[in-house]
Parts: C-alpha cells; sequence; structure tokens
C-alpha cells in the first residue's frame, strides 16, 4: 500500500485502454528485506517492477539509451581516504522511488498491467506509463540523466574520469564532493561549509523524496565505522559474509589461517574438472557460480586479502570439479575465521617518511606492481597483481590473469607494471579533478623490468612485445611518476599474485589492509592444516 500510494502520488501512470497493435509489458510486485549495519530488519519493502524483458528488442520503439553509469568502488574509497585525512563531513541521503521522478521520454507509448491487488476496469484497461518504472530499459538511463541535470545546475562539476563523482568549491575555499550510487548520496565537505551543504539538502528535499540519513554508515552493503579523534576509517562487510556462510552452509565451519594453499602442487588445473558422469551430476547441485558472485563482491569491495582465491576459482565456474569446490569452501573458511578483518584508512606517513600535511593538496601515490611467471598451470600464462596506496592507504587493487603468454619472468612483470601505471593515469586524472596535485610512485621488484620501463638497453629479449605496452617508458621518461626497486619479501603487490606461505601472507595482509603488522593472529608453528 505504502508503494503504491508512492506511485500515485509520483502519477507514474495513467489507466488507458490498451490499443489492438500494443502489447502490455508484464509487472511483478518485489520484496526485499533491508538491514543495519548489524544485519537486523529494519525495513519490509515492495516495489511494483515492470518486466523490461518483454520489451520490444528492437531500439527505439519502446526504449532509446539504456547505459548509466555507477560510482566504481576505487572512487568510493579514495573520496572516503580524503575525507577521513582532512577530517570532513560524511553526511548521507537516500532518495526513495527514485525512477519515478524521471519523464517517459517523447513520442514512447508503454502500457504496462495493474500492480496486482489493486485493478481497476476491464482486462484491456493497462498503465500508460509517464514516468519510468523499476525493471525497464531505459530507467537507470533516464534517472541518472535526471539526478545529473539537478546536481549541475546547482553549481557541482561532473568529474570526466568517474560520471558519478561531482566537485564543487565551498564558501570556504576547500572543496566539497558528492557521489552518486543509483539513488544513495553521499557529500563529504568541510566543516566549514555546513551552511553550502544544507543549502544544497533543502534543495533535494524541494526536488525529490529524500530519507536524510545523517553520517554515513552503511553503503552498497558496506559498513563505515568513523574515528574521528584517532582520524581513522575502516570499511567492513561483516554483515554481508555472515549472510553468504550461512547460505551456503558454511556459518559453522572450522577456520583456517589462509584463504588458499601454498605451493606450485595446490595449483588449480583443468585436470580437476568433472571426469565421470557421477562427479557431473554432484557438480550440478552445487552452487558453485552463485558462490563465486558472492565472493567476488566481498573482495572486490572490503577484503584485498581473498582476491587472488577467488579469481583464481573464477576460472573454472564452466566446468567446476570437486577440488575446485573444496578451494572455495577454503576462501569461506578463512572469512570465518577472520570476521573482524576492516580495510583501514588512517593518517600514515607519506612515502618520504614524513606525517602527511592535511591541508596540503598534494597527494602522494604509491603503487606496488608483481607478477606470478607461469604461474597459471593449464595455459602457462602469468598473473598480474597490482595494488595503489594514496597517502598510505588502500584505495585500489588488481589481480587478473595476463592475455598473452610471457618468455621471461621480465616480461611477464613488465606486463603487470604497464597496468600499473594506466592505473596511476587515471588516478593522476582524478584526482586533479578533484582540485590535487599527486606525486606518484611505482615499486616493482625485478630490476629487468624496470630497465624495460626506463630504456630500451635489453632490445634482443623485448623485440616481440607488443608496442602498447611500450608507452609506460614514455610516461618514466616524462615524469609521469617514479619507478623503484623493491625486495620481493616488501612487495604488497605479491599477495594478489599467488598463494602464500602462513606468515608472510599474514604480515602482506595487515599491510595491505592498513592494520599493523602483527605475526600474533595465528600461531605459525604449525603448518599441518596446509596439508
Amino acid at each position: 500500500e505504502d508503494e503504491y500510494k508512492s506511485l500515485m502520488k509520483n502519477k507514474t501512470w495513467e489507466l488507458a485502454k490498451l490499443p489492438h497493435d500494443k502489447k502490455a509489458i508484464g509487472g511483478k510486485w518485489v520484496y526485499k528485506l533491508k538491514r543495519d549495519a548489524e544485519g537486523h530488519v529494519v525495513r519490509f519493502k515492495a516495489r511494483w517492477v515492470a518486466q523490461g524483458f518483454s520489451q520490444l528488442q528492437v531500439q527505439g520503439l519502446e526504449y532509446n539509451e539504456t547505459f548509466a553509469p555507477v560510482l566504481k568502488n576505487k572512487s568510493l574509497k579514495i573520496l572516503l581516504a580524503l575525507a577521513n585525512e582532512r577530517d570532513y563531513e560524511i553526511k548521507q541521503l537516500d532518495i526513495t522511488t527514485a525512477f519515478l521522478n524521471s519523464q517517459i521520454e517523447d513520442g514512447l507509448l508503454l502500457y504496462v498491467n495493474q500492480p496486482t491487488g489493486f485493478e481497476y476496469g476491464d482486462e484491456r484497461t493497462k498503465c500508460l506509463l509517464k514516468r519510468t518504472l523499476y525493471g525497464l530499459k531505459q530507467s537507470p538511463h533516464a534517472w541518472n540523466n535526471t539526478l545529473n541535470e539537478f546536481i549541475v545546475s546547482q553549481g557541482y562539476k561532473r568529474c570526466m574520469t568517474d560520471s558519478c563523482v561531482y566537485v564543487k568549491c565551498g564558501s570556504s575555499g576547500k572543496m566539497m564532493y558528492l557521489t552518486v550510487f543509483v539513488d544513495d548520496i553521499l557529500s563529504m565537505y568541510s566543516k566549514e561549509d555546513e551552511g553550502d551543504w544544507l543549502k544544497m539538502k533543502k534543495l533535494f528535499e524541494r526536488r525529490f523524496d529524500i530519507k536524510d540519513m545523517d553520517d554515513v554508515k552503511v553503503i552498497v552493503g558496506i559498513e563505515i565505522k568513523r574515528d574521528r579523534e584517532k582520524k581513522m576509517l575502516t570499511l567492513s562487510q561483516r554483515a554481508c559474509i555472515i549472510d553468504m556462510l550461512k547460505k551456503f552452509n558454511m556459518d559453522q565451519c572450522k577456520s583456517v589461517a589462509t584463504p588458499a594453499v601454498a605451493g606450485t602442487k595446490a595449483k588449480l588445473t583443468k585436470e580437476m574438472c568433472p571426469q565421470d558422469e557421477e562427479e557431473v551430476e554432484y557438480m550440478k547441485k552445487v552452487p558453485y557460480m552463485s558462490a563465486i558472485g558472492s565472493l567476488l563482491y566481498i573482495a572486490t569491495c572490503t577484503r584485498p586479502d581473498i582476491a587472488h582465491s577467488v579469481n583464481e576459482v573464477s576460472r573454472y565456474q564452466t566446468n567446476p570439479g570437486v577440488e575446485h569446490w573444496s578451494a572455495v569452501k577454503r576462501i569461506m573458511r578463512y572469512l570465518r575465521g577472520t570476521l573482524d578483518k576492516v580495510l583501514t584508512f588512517s593518517s600514515n606517513e607519506n612515502m618520504n617518511g614524513k606525517m602527511n600535511d592535511v591541508h596540503s593538496n598534494e597527494a602522494n601515490v604509491l603503487g606496488y606492481s608483481d607478477s606470478d611467471w607461469g604461474g597459471e598451470v593449464d595455459e602457462r600464462k602469468s598473473t598480474t597483481g597490482n595494488v595503489v596506496k594514496l597517502n598510505g592507504c588502500t584505495v585500489s587493487w588488481i589481480t587478473k590473469k595476463q592475455t598473452t603468454v610471457a618468455l621471461s619472468s621480465a616480461e611477464s612483470e613488465f606486463v603487470a607494471v604497464v597496468s600499473m601505471a594506466k592505473e596511476l593515469m587515471w588516478l593522476k586524472q582524478l584526482l586533479n579533478e578533484l582540485g590535487m596535485k599527486s606525486k606518484r610512485k611505482m615499486l616493482v621488484d625485478n630490476q629487468a623490468a624496470i630497465k624495460i620501463a626506463k630504456n630500451d638497453t635489453l632490445h634482443d629479449r623485448t623485440k616481440h612485445i607488443s608496442i602498447k605496452h611500450h608507452f609506460v617508458r614514455q610516461c618514466v621518461q616524462d615524469s609521469e611518476f617514479e619507478i623503484e626497486y623493491i625486495n620481493t619479501s616488501m612487495n604488497q603487490a605479491d599477495i594478489f599474485t599467488k598463494a602464500l606461505g602462513t606468515k608472510q601472507f599474514i604480515y602482506l595482509c595487515d599491510l595491505v589492509l592498513g592494520i599493523e603488522a602483527s605475526t600474533s593472529l595465528y600461531d605459525h608453528s604449525d603448518e599441518s592444516e596446509h596439508k
């Protein structure tokens, strides 16, 4: 009834007779439980959703553009890290029934079935849409355009590097940031610009039906906790992980110290795929792809320590075997024992060993790059691992299989360096749009790769490398970033390229997550669990 009242309040449709040459789009009530950071149900929500898959598939008849951007995970982390360091306010707004605020494009006649339980008239009486409805192909695009026009009209500038990040100079001369994730709005600003934000919030209230969530606590399933005195902010998905473990009956499992077993013999291969009908039938009942999807979301948002392990098991989704499923369950066992691990942002030392100046407009960007040469058993392709730290805070990480076979460790390391260079260039552009300069440095644990990046001294060994990889040399020559050597044992990207032993894994894991390095979490004297 609440949802139906919202639909009527927004004048979403008008009842009309369905023309004989038209077909009505189906609809369905969709129910959802809204939970807080602890997983408690705070609201029972219902939506009347159009079955967009039944729209005519020819573009231009019942829809035009469909693409809509969403906030990048790394952009969210970058802005949260900056806001924490500068002691900015972080406020959240939720726009209710967001898609109902956008108009249907002129010339498009869309008829939808009346909501079940609220029908009027005969069978041919349908809803002629005036506003976009959840489920329609064009709804996300139309809503994004509507919200963008409103925000830009209030003096904010849309970033080119991330279309869901907006920037504005406040009355105090300090930058104000606004992020959009569909209908969730985050505003970050200095306390001195409180008046500017209150004016903006009133404009939001006049234009949309909003809920003022005050200080941010949860966004897209990520729990955010903040200690302003210590200048510390943490990101966690504890509730999400607990729900996942319950879903796959792993909530009472025995925990392990690492998400994967170290060593060449423990690597997953295609030979582990089902070889007989009995195993094939068994694996059909296993929710392998569903588990991978849940783990990927967690690994992408807040848990870089499982990123490589999840990447490895996700390569066998088409025909997984029992051993692949055991590897997935091991990741869950690791998460079961590390529920309290969080991604931590704090005011750490910069790359020169000095404390960061919160009033400075220059950010220190440090990138770690590494690769595991020929580590992929089936095709002998290498794995790229990169991690980016902004003023000491981990804001971005990558683990992926390289597209070509590398002929040497130097070549595989160089390909990883190129991937890292692209990430640093993107981050430079984003920080420029946020009103900040940046000092960038890349750390690599392979001397040959560094030489290749700086000059052409190893021509005989590198003349076959694709020209697209050599743009990093131009970046170094143009002083876009510095590139230096780091010992492998200290290279934080190593955790994204292969399974490590318990002691080294925990050491690097704590560095990446921003936790003070400690070896007291587990007893390393007993490695029998790996057998």
